[in-house]
């Protein structure tokens, strides 16, 4: 109670306040804090379902399409770079042959490795490093240089391309 004698509402957000309650009753109407109660349970519900659902949905769905890619580009520019890098130290040519029907590379530093079965491939390479249809070679020479080309990698809408800079060697990623 305040000076007048007249009790005010400790929580003004309650609309159901009133100047002076009846005996028994506190500040507040039981609808208000009922209400108030279910705010309490809904911001506790969504707290504890947050975490859960950002961890459990990517794991029931997969990873996406552009992930998978990102992972795939990223493992074989660095065969190729590993590739790149045997030619300089061993000063000998080095080659990393893909299969695009088995989807699979390897070299003489990189063993074998399959690609994901639902990514797409095209290759494209110099004519000097061509081994028939299905099969590429990207040639390193013990300068630096190679061959060149690239591979584009395609799942669904999403596309990743990894280039061979023939005057370097250098694989990059786009």
């Amino acid at each position: 109670r305040n000076v007048t004698g007249v009790q005010t509402c400790a929580l003004p957000i309650l609309k159901d306040c009133v100047p002076e309650p009846k005996p028994g009753r506190s500040c507040g109407s039981l609808k208000a804090r009922k209400g108030a109660a279910g705010w309490v349970a809904m911001l506790a519900a969504v707290t504890v379902a947050w975490p859960v659902a950002t961890v459990t949905i990517p794991l029931v769905r997969g990873p996406s399409a552009s992930s998978v890619l990102k992972a795939e580009s990223s493992t074989l520019a660095l065969a190729f770079r590993a590739t790149r890098s045997a030619a300089l130290s061993n000063a000998r040519v080095q080659a990393l042959e893909i299969d695009v029907d088995r989807l699979e590379y390897a070299s003489q530093v990189v063993n074998r490795r399959a690609i994901d079965p639902r990514v797409s491939l095209k290759v494209t390479v110099a004519k000097q490093a061509e081994r028939g249809d299905r099969s590429a070679r990207f040639l390193f020479f013990p300068n630096g240089q190679s061959s060149g080309g690239r591979v584009v990698m395609t799942l669904d809408a999403a596309s990743s391309e990894v280039i061979v800079d023939w005057a370097t060697g250098f694989a990059s990623i786009r």
